[in-house]
């Protein structure tokens, strides 16, 4: 039983993998498939496949099988996090988008919901503050004085890591740009095809 859930996973991956035409090409050039199997074949065998198994309970198919694909998003933070090099960190295994908006977009977001919990919170205090029985609170005051210089200091630093994330970027996307203009210089100075 183990070994037929084993086999309906491995061909379900298979499924997922060789969906489209072009898909079936490749697997056949890469010897994924065999040779002698044709197109109107594979979709055949897939589709008849595909009927037997439950696709939303994957009840028939080993665990091993259920867990898809890794994320490009995860696959990204684990080059930067584990492979350490100035490419790996500002590239990650593929990159997205090398335009600086997409990347404060899709890195600093979660700074904003930070900064509007800090300026709710804050507002909570000043009406606090604003009250006669917490007026005469030490410790409240003493509580909303630390929060309101840690807020502060920490927006300064945010702001302040932004913008060296921002320049170490600038410069690095700069080096690359002049390396890759120098290699290309010299090639065409040698006479080669790019």
């Amino acid at each position: 039983m183990e070994l037929h859930k084993s086999a309906c996973g491995f061909l379900l991956s298979y499924a997922w993998l060789v969906c489209q035409e072009s898909d079936f090409r490749i697997a056949t050039e890469l010897c994924l498939l065999p040779k002698g199997v044709e197109w109107q074949q594979w979709t055949t065998l897939i589709a008849d496949f595909l009927s037997q198994i439950d696709l939303h309970s994957l009840k028939g198919v080993s665990s091993r099988y259920r867990y898809g694909e890794l994320r490009l998003t995860r696959l990204n933070k684990i080059y930067r996090l584990l492979l350490l090099s100035p490419k790996n960190l500002v590239y990650g295994y593929m990159s997205a988008s090398t335009w600086y908006k997409s990347f404060f977009s899709r890195n600093f977001a979660w700074l904003l919901a930070v900064f509007a919990y800090l300026s709710i919170i804050l507002s909570a205090l000043q009406v606090g503050l604003a009250t006669t029985v917490l007026q005469g609170s030490e410790s409240f005051q003493l509580a909303s004085y630390g929060f309101t210089v840690t807020s502060v200091v920490a927006v300064a630093v945010s702001v302040f890591a932004i913008f060296l994330v921002w320049s170490f970027l600038f410069v690095y996307h700069i080096c690359s740009a002049w390396r890759y203009n120098r290699y290309v210089s010299r090639k065409r100075a040698k006479g080669h095809e790019l």
